[in-house]
């Protein structure tokens, strides 16, 4: 009889201690039995839809104390001045995001015995970085060259919305809040370490596990990247694609690692061409600066497809293949 160990959550036989990381196991450990060999078949993402609705009173109160605070260190003349500074309120925004998002993985885990270890990989094995990061750079370009060439009909149709996002700021300065050093390292951790961490753990960890457990690999790749190009609008077909290769990454090399590692990177060369090129709010607003770049856009487009669909073609996970956790757990068990 198998159990799960309560400390590293290794499927172990049931003895006195976890044959992993040596935990004395309960005496009592009937009701850490194993039923099942895949830990997601008894997940229920429809759970999630009610753990957003809980968090809605408890950001409340975390905005409340946390805006008393900046009030009593003197950084906004009132509670309600939160919302006008924009480094205090990325700051509290991400002390509630990635708090709640730790939380909420934590229990997850917990509650369903799922291994970190397992789900995450990255045991030793060698990676065919070459040709993964090639793949990466034409997924970046067909990224790129989709975002300009949707931009330009949705230009034409509403000017100003698109306008406002595409002009969206990045990093702060003093004209947008009173510490704008500190707002700038929090956006910097945010985008080049926290996101890409959380969201390939829950895109490509536990929503595209759970999916593939309860219909396929297929329908998981397609369902989970396109809601992960939904939360980025200003580029949705680029990132759905940028998420499909990145649960093939997972699928191909079996380490969630990797693609967090190339999730990092893609936006670390956002943070680098900005700090580069430098951030402005004028002349996107005309549409000639749309048609004189719809031809290298276009073009982006056109020589990166053949390499990007050539790999989801080739590399897409067969119908009998294991999930990355499956064999990641038998890998474990073999060592």
């Amino acid at each position: 009889m198998y159990i799960n160990c309560p400390k590293c959550h290794n499927k172990t036989l049931k003895g006195n201690f976890c044959t992993l990381c040596g935990e004395i196991l309960p005496m009592n450990s009937s009701s850490q039995e194993i039923t099942t060999s895949n830990p997601f078949e008894k997940l229920r993402l429809r759970w999630i839809l009610l753990w957003f609705i809980a968090s809605i009173p408890i950001a409340i109160i975390i905005f409340a104390i946390l805006g008393g605070l900046y009030y009593i260190l003197n950084l906004i003349e009132s509670i309600q001045g939160l919302f006008k500074d924009s480094a205090l309120l990325l700051i509290t925004e991400s002390i509630f995001r990635y708090g709640f998002l730790t939380i909420w993985t934590y229990y997850i885990f917990k509650k369903h015995f799922i291994s970190p270890k397992i789900l995450i990989g990255n045991f030793g094995q060698k990676h065919p970085w070459k040709i993964i990061l090639f793949i990466f750079i034409a997924t970046v370009f067909y990224s790129l060259g989709a975002h300009w060439t949707l931009s330009y009909p949705l230009a034409k149709i509403m000017p100003d919305q698109i306008s406002s996002l595409l002009n969206e700021k990045i990093f702060f300065s003093y004209n947008d809040t009173a510490t704008p050093v500190i707002g700038n390292i929090v956006m910097f951790l945010n985008l080049v370490v926290l996101a890409p961490i959380f969201e390939e753990l829950f895109f490509r960890g536990i929503l595209f596990t759970r999916l593939s457990t309860k219909w396929n690999q297929t329908s998981a790749i397609i369902i989970s990247s396109i809601i992960f190009g939904c939360l980025h609008p200003t580029n949705i077909i680029g990132a759905s694609v940028f998420g499909a290769i990145l649960c093939i990454f997972y699928t191909k090399t079996n380490s969630l690692m990797v693609p967090i590692a190339i999730h990092g990177i893609n936006n670390l060369m956002i943070v680098v061409v900005v700090l580069l090129v430098g951030e402005t709010d004028t002349g996107i607003n005309q549409l000639t600066n749309f048609e004189n770049e719809l031809f290298v856009a276009l073009l982006f487009v056109v020589v990166s497809s053949p390499i990007v669909f050539g790999i989801l073609t080739r590399w897409w996970p067969k119908q009998n293949d294991d999930l990355p956790y499956n064999t990641n757990e038998k890998y474990l068990e073999n060592t």
